[in-house]
């Protein structure tokens, strides 16, 4: 698909941006900010699109778009996701033996896990000083099932496996 395509599938989808903006209650502070990341998405929408797969782009881009203005806003509006770190309910969550107090291999993978990853653990764990949530209140809180939910942290846990058993004891 050739720029002057994608140009004419942004303008005639633009009004996706506004429409996820508003589900998605951005406040004024945000707007500017959530509508560029908006117009990004969009963009991006239109470069992965294939018509040869059978779906509309409006199911794409709406997607594409409601997913990226939510992690904008869960960032913006969250400052605990500085990532100051607690070893005692790390400890605690990810189960490690008493013997292994080295947490600093576990503290950088979880610092470089995606974004939505992190998230999502931070917030089922309670770490960082976040309060602990269920499954189904982080799905409704960024807008995916508690199902999917579940399958990110499960697939963060497996991430971060390799670093819990290579945690050295002092």
């Amino acid at each position: 698909m050739n720029d002057a395509d994608k140009s004419a599938l942004m303008d005639k989808w633009q009004y996706l941006i506004p429409w996820c903006m508003q589900k998605l209650r951005v406040t004024a502070d945000l707007h500017d900010d959530a509508k560029q990341i908006g117009l990004i998405a969009l963009w991006k929408a239109a470069e992965a699109f294939d018509p040869s797969r059978g779906f509309q782009f409006s199911t794409l881009a709406s997607t594409v778009i409601y997913r990226d203005v939510a992690r904008y806003i869960k960032v913006r509006r969250n400052p605990a996701l500085n990532l100051e770190f607690d070893y005692c309910q790390l400890k605690e969550v990810w189960h490690v033996p008493q013997e292994k107090k080295d947490f600093s291999v576990l503290h950088e993978q979880i610092k470089r896990l995606p974004i939505r990853e992190r998230e999502i653990v931070t917030d089922l764990y309670g770490l960082f000083g976040r309060p602990k949530m269920t499954l189904e209140e982080i799905g409704n809180q960024i807008g995916i099932s508690k199902e999917r939910v579940r399958q990110i942290a499960h697939r963060a846990r497996k991430r971060m496996k390799p670093a819990l058993e290579n945690v050295e004891a002092d």
